[in-house]
């Protein structure tokens, strides 16, 4: 009785130790102590512990076994989970030498769950089934929810320019193909429910796109006074921005508020893919902005001190 009970357990998991993902000693206890008490031990798990291979086992069979509609929504919670992973290996960074390393793997590891929930919701928005088409609008709006969430996670922050750059640009991109998918469906059964589920996206985007506005006019300032500050120690600093420079960064900020005006205009206007297009261009313009301010920033940082000579008193 025992095997017969087993035998399904254990070939479901076997097709899964082919993957790449290591298995090691959390596929040892799963295999000899049961499913559901070992998924339960692994749920709270990060990337480097002995059973969080178990949970992204879990996480891939639970994908294999739904439908191509719960299958997004899967994405965009593994996606989430990601990003917690991420956060809190970030703060065990002191007592754990490898976790900047594992969060990296983990921010990654988001990209590719947008990348795979967006598919879906192409997928679904390309397929004939009106009830699979209902969860498109809630499909993104999570993933819009989870590029905004970006801006105010550490980990994210914690990582090189480039990757920020990279891990940003991937989050904007799978926020525009939703939205023209959420956009689609609207347009060939436009319904009250379509639309507040198009404005809430909206809303979450343009609420992203004007916090980093203010953040980044924040960071230019910052940058600034303390040129300003202490002119001696950067006079000929490698790569460190000029007042000019600064100000062209800050009119680029500026400028992204007339992309979000004529994004709000449309939307008053029930144009909502003029006014998503609009909200994209200022965050691409943002995107770019960024990542000149992250170098400059840099820059500033890395400026040796000045030693400043004592200065001897001659002698009367």
């Amino acid at each position: 009785m025992w095997l017969r009970l087993r035998l399904p357990s254990l070939w479901f998991v076997s097709q899964f130790i082919s993957r790449p993902l290591t298995i090691g000693t959390a596929a040892f206890v799963l295999l000899t102590s049961g499913w559901s008490a070992t998924v339960s031990a692994a749920a709270g798990s990060l990337p480097g512990d002995s059973f969080y291979s178990v949970k992204r086992i879990t996480e891939e069979a639970q994908l294999r076994l739904a439908s191509l509609d719960r299958r997004a929504v899967l994405h965009t919670e593994f996606a989430s989970r990601r990003l917690d992973e991420a956060e809190a290996l970030v703060a065990a960074a002191d007592t754990r030498p490898e976790a900047k390393a594992l969060a990296h793997q983990a921010l990654t590891d988001y990209k590719e769950q947008l990348a795979r929930a967006t598919a879906d919701v192409v997928e679904i928005n390309k397929a004939n089934d009106p009830a699979a088409k209902t969860l498109v609008a809630n499909v993104g709006n999570k993933i819009t929810e989870l590029s905004a969430a970006l801006d105010k996670t550490s980990a994210v922050q914690d990582q090189s320019s480039a990757d920020i750059h990279e891990v940003k640009e991937a989050a904007a991109s799978a926020a525009s193909a939703v939205a023209s998918a959420v956009v689609d469906v609207h347009e060939s059964s436009a319904s009250d429910s379509s639309e507040r589920e198009l404005k809430a996206m909206f809303s979450t985007l343009l609420g992203k796109v004007q916090a980093r506005q203010t953040m980044n006019r924040h960071r230019i300032d910052v940058m600034s006074a303390m040129l300003g500050e202490d002119p001696e120690r950067f006079k000929n600093a490698t790569g460190v921005p000029k007042s000019a420079d600064l100000g062209s960064l800050a009119i680029a900020v500026t400028n992204t508020s007339s992309a979000v005006d004529l994004a709000m205009s449309s939307l008053t206007t029930g144009g909502y893919r003029a006014a998503f297009d609009e909200l994209e261009k200022a965050d691409r313009a943002l995107l770019a902005t960024e990542q000149q301010i992250a170098a400059y920033e840099f820059s500033i940082l890395s400026a040796p001190e000045v030693e400043i000579e004592a200065i001897t008193p001659k002698a009367p």
